[in-house]
């Protein structure tokens, strides 16, 4: 049959074998788990669920309307090509816009504002108030981030105080050349 040192190579053998499974079994879960960690950094880490639920919720602007919900806003004009300009060559820092127009039942813009700007950052900005007959008020947020923020919804909360029940205002962020969210 077999020799005891045929035997002896037969037996290691297999216990090597036994442990580079181990070895194999072990590197697996670590590759796993990686895995895992570098999902989950992304999710947390990087805003993608931010990027991912702003894409939900956003409009696209087509044939210069915005289109949602229960309204409808349409940019009378060069009204969205001013604005579009001022976003294009502001990459780096946000921008705001007061949206000058009229509201029945439907928002038109006729025009954009841009106040004077007190303070800007890639992720704020601050500005003097918006004149009478703006009925949109809008700030750009960094690429493909078209949710408020906590600290934007407050801001809208004041203004839309401010004006009178039934006057028309929305809060638009703008997080790429032809894409919104809008808050009315």
């Amino acid at each position: 049959m077999f020799s005891k040192k045929e035997l002896d190579e037969i037996l290691t053998e297999e216990v090597l074998t036994e442990e580079e499974e181990n070895k194999h079994r072990f590197t697996k879960t670590i590759a796993f788990f990686l895995i895992i960690m570098t999902t989950a950094y992304l999710i947390i880490g990087y805003p993608l669920g931010e990027v991912i639920g702003s894409s939900i919720e956003s409009k696209q602007i087509v044939n210069n309307s915005i289109v949602g919900e229960g309204f409808l806003i349409v940019f009378l004009g060069e009204s969205y090509n001013k604005l579009k300009e001022e976003y294009l060559s502001n990459q780096d820092v946000e921008i705001v816009a007061c949206l000058i127009g009229n509201y029945n039942r439907e928002y038109y813009i006729e025009d954009i504002f841009i106040p004077k700007i007190i303070h800007q950052s890639f992720n704020s900005v601050t500005y003097l108030s918006c004149p009478e007959g703006t009925i949109g008020w809008l700030h750009s947020h960094p690429h493909k981030r078209c949710i408020a923020s906590s600290k934007d919804l407050e801001e809208f909360k004041k203004i839309k105080d401010s004006k009178s029940k039934g006057a028309g205002l929305f809060m638009a962020i703008m997080c790429s050349k032809d894409e919104f969210n809008i808050y009315e």
